[in-house]
């Protein structure tokens, strides 16, 4: 029998919760914790937006002196091989009309019809909220959850 992520989920946090040290001293320890690694994660984000702006500019830089010497391929000797590569960035200008054509032209596989998470997850709130109704649970799964939110001291 196969389990779903879920279920996996499930046993793994019911595993964690048998073992889970409930005193004070083991509270206080956590939240700090929680603390400690919620700045540290935001620190790594903070670092990884600075490299990514780098490496975007590092990468403009080389396409542009590539380009303006003729250069599809280098290889550089502990880089290896950089190929310039065409990447086409299409920009939808009606979503409407363009899953029409693609659905006429045989290739309406591509368009997929998806709802965004999290505008999802706000509606789902809202309705809650005001004891609107929700579709039903063949159709939309309401699985209550909790979250932490921090405020600085």
């Amino acid at each position: 029998m196969t389990q779903n992520i879920d279920e996996l989920f499930d046993e793994a946090v019911e595993e964690q919760i048998v073992d889970i040290d409930v005193s004070d001293e083991a509270f206080d320890r956590d939240l700090t914790a929680y603390r400690t690694l919620r700045d540290e994660r935001d620190d790594l984000k903070k670092q990884l937006t600075v490299n990514n702006e780098a490496l975007e500019a590092v990468e403009a830089r080389i396409l542009y002196i590539a380009n303006a010497r003729g250069i599809t391929q280098i290889r550089k000797e502990g880089v290896g091989l950089i190929s310039v590569v065409p990447d086409p960035y299409p920009k939808v200008l009606n979503v409407e009309a363009l899953i029409e054509w693609l659905d006429d032209n045989g290739h309406g596989g591509i368009a997929k019809r998806t709802v965004n998470f999290n505008t999802l997850r706000a509606w789902v709130k809202e309705q809650k909220e005001n004891s609107n109704e929700l579709p039903p649970p063949t159709v939309l799964e309401d699985k209550a959850g909790q979250t932490l939110r921090l405020k600085r001291a």
